[in-house]
């Protein structure tokens, strides 16, 4: 069974009192480890100033979040959100990460997605999650690290979003950051992690803000208003290039543009194929699709990678791309519907 060590920092403090010594191999320079006490120390000289103007060592404001926010009698565990302001104290540190420029101008956003990367990560150390487990976890593409691995961007450990809480100068926050939409993204901690068994503290606006919004993104929603219906449902389950050009938003402006001639009754004796192929010519081909309607399929398309066929307006090529899911039925409806969810967010 490996040994669980705990980290003990020496910071100078001249007013603080010599801890009892502990057994231990000690090196030339004074610190020790002991596999029988679980002891490892190392120094850390970095000192850090918050936006206060406060000047504090790493280790201790560190410390500060945990010893204050821990209390094992009542379940408290400090969320990723409450080490964002020290790892962000830090990047901009000369003996630090020396990024002040990087944080507050050139990259803020990019920055603010890796300092909540790093903070969920820590986060989850503090509270027993060891670093071979989460190290486990992504050579294992557990959750989040399911697509990619070692190589999972880092948006996909934001615990929350970087911009509920307002804790930069306002001039790095992105003016749109308010109306963001509320996008699917599987959660940053997984269920076994002790994160999830904690009580979050009292008071603690920013964290449970930062909660909140990680949990809700979290889950997967369907809007039935959009009449979806899954594979398991057969010929009700409706997808591909045809079904979206016969929608009945396109169906009704066809109708405004279409020769006197088609009438509704003539229109709906048409097959699906030649319905579509009467849409696509008459608001596609014929006309610029500037509509919502219109703009939805070709939205759509785009996001499913069509970009080309779109521009060369090739409805038969459109349809070959959906056909290799078809001819593998049921197996293909679900690989399609899965896609189609994952693309929409």
């Amino acid at each position: 069974k490996r040994p669980k060590f705990k980290l003990k920092v020496k910071v100078k403090d001249e007013k603080a009192e010599e801890p009892e010594e502990e057994a231990g191999v000690v090196y030339a320079d004074g610190l020790k480890h002991s596999v029988e006490h679980s002891l490892y120390e190392f120094k850390c000289p970095c000192k850090i100033t918050f936006p206060t103007g406060k000047v504090m060592p790493l280790p201790v404001a560190l410390s500060r979040i945990v010893f204050d926010a821990t209390d094992t009698q009542r379940n408290l565990q400090p969320q990723p959100q409450a080490f964002v302001e020290v790892i962000t104290a830090y990047m901009c540190s000369k003996q630090g990460g020396d990024m002040s420029d990087f944080v507050h101008h050139d990259a803020p956003e990019k920055m603010q997605t890796l300092i909540h990367a790093i903070a969920t990560l820590y986060a989850r150390m503090i509270v027993g999650d060891g670093m071979l487990e989460l190290l486990q976890e992504m050579q294992d593409r557990v959750g989040v690290y399911k697509e990619n691995g070692f190589a999972t961007d880092c948006q996909a450990l934001v615990d929350g979003t970087c911009w509920v809480v307002q804790s930069l100068e306002k001039s790095t926050i992105p003016s749109n950051a308010a109306v963001w939409p509320l996008y699917y993204q599987p959660s940053a901690i997984p269920g076994h992690s002790k994160l999830m068994y904690g009580r979050l503290l009292a008071g603690a606006d920013a964290t449970l803000q930062m909660v909140v919004y990680a949990e809700v993104a979290s889950v997967l929603a369907i809007d039935v208003h959009t009449h979806l219906l899954p594979p398991s449902h057969g010929m009700l389950c409706s997808w591909g290039v045809d079904e979206l050009l016969t929608y009945h938003y396109l169906v009704a402006e066809y109708f405004m543009t279409a020769d006197k001639k088609m009438t509704p009754e003539a229109f709906y004796k048409l097959s699906k194929l030649q319905q579509a192929e009467e849409i696509w010519r008459a608001l596609f081909i014929e006309r610029s699709p500037i509509s919502e309607a219109c703009r939805g399929v070709i939205t759509s398309l785009n996001q499913l990678g069509l970009s080309k066929e779109l521009r060369e307006r090739n409805l038969e090529a459109l349809r070959i791309y959906y056909r290799k899911y078809r001819e593998d039925a049921l197996e293909g409806s679900e690989k399609i519907s899965e896609l189609i969810f994952n693309t929409a967010g």
